[in-house]
């Protein structure tokens, strides 16, 4: 009989290693084939599968076969909790006959060899700081991890004494995203916060967008999607690549593609704010707000500079659509 002597915690992060170790419980006998699968705990299908021939276990980081499966597709809609369930993996592991019982990943990624495989901490879940900028206009997401659900209470502070509070109740513990509209409340308001009890308080302060600016979302290292909005659109490029071959006429173009790169440009921040914004490059999803959509972008800069020993500064990133019929 095979059992399993290794399994990652329940609700361990998917950036760090998911080490899974199963073993025959009587090794006197001869070696065996041995199939190890992954099953989506939601709809039962094979997510991945290894095989291991004439051994008495075998060993395997599920990590890499699981991190595709988070999927993130923000979205526009009213304020209040929101479900998409796609942005966690869970799973069954069956090796042979021996089954685990369902285990929840979650997509936090920057992690510690010695936090690989264990729990990730309950608490609000970001990259940026807990006071911000936004405008009459904008949407921001927050996203929440506490085994219980949550009550969310915003209050909007509308100059003087006056406030406008509605709280928000989530239907299930666990991975929790909430969604701040400022389009649900009053065109008077001039700071809003979002507090979430023991979990913490967000603070916006209320102000217009610049003419101009790009509002633009990413995919933190924290499992959140974090939002800035760039108040400068400084240059819009077209690079073009042309295919020649030489014949008998000469140097002949053959194919010619083109695509549109934009270069936004922060306010000059403090340097946690440049912190933040700097995992922009090294997130693997972003998009740019248009409206209420969100456009997916390929985030072409590789490199940035965050600190000046303690001067402001400014962040610049170049931004592409991922698929080329799109202009931005």
């Amino acid at each position: 009989m095979i059992q399993f002597t290794q399994l990652p915690e329940n609700n361990a992060p998917l950036g760090g290693e998911l080490r899974c170790i199963f073993e025959l419980d009587d090794v006197s006998g001869e070696a065996e084939d041995h199939l190890l699968q992954l099953l989506d705990a939601r709809t039962g299908n094979t997510l991945a599968t290894r095989r291991y021939a004439r051994c008495f276990g075998g060993s395997a980081d599920i990590a890499p076969m699981l991190r595709p499966q988070a999927c993130f597709t923000p979205a526009a809609g009213s304020t209040g909790f929101f479900d998409d369930e796609v942005r966690t993996v869970q799973i069954v592991v069956r090796a042979d006959d021996a089954r685990s019982d369902a285990l929840l990943f979650l997509p936090v990624g920057g992690v510690s060899a010695q936090e690989a495989g264990k729990a990730v901490a309950p608490g609000l879940r970001t990259t940026m700081p807990l006071c911000r900028l936004i405008s009459p206009v904008e949407c921001e997401e927050l996203t929440l991890f506490a085994e219980e659900p949550l009550r969310v209470t915003v209050t909007a502070h509308m100059g003087g004494e006056r406030t406008e509070s509605s709280s928000y109740l989530s239907t299930h513990g666990g991975w929790q995203l909430f969604r701040l509209n400022m389009n649900d409340l009053s065109e008077e308001t001039v700071r809003v916060t979002v507090e979430a009890g023991e979990w913490g308080t967000v603070t916006y302060s209320v102000a217009p967008a610049p003419h101009g600016s790009r509002r633009l979302a990413w995919r933190s290292a924290a499992g959140s999607v974090e939002h800035y909005t760039f108040p400068f659109e400084t240059v819009v490029a077209k690079q073009t690549v042309k295919e020649r071959v030489y014949g008998a006429a000469g140097h002949e173009v053959v194919r010619i593609t083109s695509e549109r790169l934009v270069t936004l440009r922060s306010a000059f921040e403090r340097e946690e704010v440049m912190e933040a914004l700097a995992g922009i490059v090294s997130s693997s999803q972003a998009w740019l707000l248009c409206g209420e959509e969100y456009l997916p972008v390929d985030v072409v800069t590789s490199e940035v500079e965050i600190n000046h020993h303690g001067t402001y500064d400014a962040l610049e990133v170049a931004i592409r659509p991922t698929r080329k019929e799109v202009a931005l």
